[in-house]
Parts: structure tokens; sequence; C-alpha cells
């Protein structure tokens, strides 16, 4: 976490000198927007649709794995999920305030999503509702989710637009990502 702040640290800072480049620079001003200098307008603090979409998605992804843990951590028996779900409440809480923390600095007025999606609260109804096969249905969902979760952060990082600040946090969330559906394989 502490190379995840100093990340954005140093990021928040080249983009502000950047940022302030930009607006003092006469020639910058009256240049009109070419393919080479496309890239000024997303240093400003604002999110276009595509960020939103991907905040958006990302935190009601984000809300459904928090809460699908803590449902698991009440409702399984075996260590081996008790484990998994413990490290999802550790990472998914984590990610959540790097998330907040990053659209803070772009627009702080963008209203982030703290709950799931429909199609997740049902996912957790199922959850909440198994019994026996409680393992076995949570193993399929994280597994369907984590896989849902790296398609979003890799296409996001792929697309010629977006924001860099969430463009870097994509990129740093995406191991952790990796690591969670391998680690949802091997649940029993």
């Amino acid at each position: 976490m502490l190379r995840t702040k100093k990340f954005l640290l140093v990021m928040t800072t080249l983009m502000g000198t950047a940022v302030g480049m930009a607006q003092t620079d006469p020639a910058a001003q009256s240049t009109p927007p070419t393919t080479t200098n496309l890239r000024v307008p997303l240093l400003d603090k604002e999110l276009i649709f595509s960020d939103k979409h991907f905040v958006t998605m990302l935190a009601q992804g984000n809300a459904y794995e928090l809460a699908a843990a803590q449902i698991a951590l009440a409702k399984s028996s075996r260590s081996e999920v008790q484990t998994y779900a413990q490290i999802m409440v550790s990472d998914h809480t984590q990610m959540g305030a790097m998330l907040q923390a990053t659209v803070q600095q772009i627009d702080p007025a963008f209203p982030i999503p703290n709950a799931p999606s429909p199609k997740h609260q049902r996912m957790l109804e199922e959850l909440s509702a198994a019994t026996t096969n409680f393992d076995v249905v949570y193993k399929a969902q994280m597994l369907m989710s984590h896989a849902e979760t790296l398609n979003l952060l890799q296409s996001f990082q792929m697309n010629g637009y977006g924001h860099p600040l969430l463009k870097a946090l994509a990129q740093t969330a995406e191991p952790v990502v990796t690591m969670h559906l391998q680690m949802a394989q091997l649940l029993p």
C-alpha cells in the first residue's frame, strides 16, 4: 500500500507539472488539438464517459466481492474458504480506498457507488441462501466475478481513452485480481 501511495503521489506531482506547463505555455494554448497533443485534456480534473463506466463497474464489483467475503466468513466452515474470504475483505477494503482516493483527485463530485449492482445483489441473495453447497456456490461466484473484473481492468488499460490515474489504478489492481482468481481456482 505504501508503494501505491508513493506511486499516486509521484503521478499527481508529474501530472500537476504537466497541466501547469500546458496552461502557462502560450504555444500550447493556441495550438489546436492534434494527435500529438490530444492527451492534455485527459489531465483535466474531470471524468469522461469511459472513466465513469469503469469506476462504476469497478466499485460495484468491489462492493459485491467484499459483501460475498463477509457472507463466507459467517457461513463457511472450511479453513481454506475462511482464509480466502479474509484476504478478500482486506484486499477489497484497500481497493475501495484506493479507488475513492483516485477519483477524489480527478473529480471529487463524482458519486462512487458503494453497493453492488442489481446483478451482484441477486448473486449475494443466492450465496446467502446456499446451505450445504455454500462453498461450491462461493467458489463459482468468485471465479466468475474475478474473471469479469480482470477483463474490465485489462479492457480499460487497452482502450485509447481514460484518465491516466485510473489507468495506473487498473494496472496496479490487475496482478492482485489475477492472484485472487488463481486462489479461487484452488478453493475446494
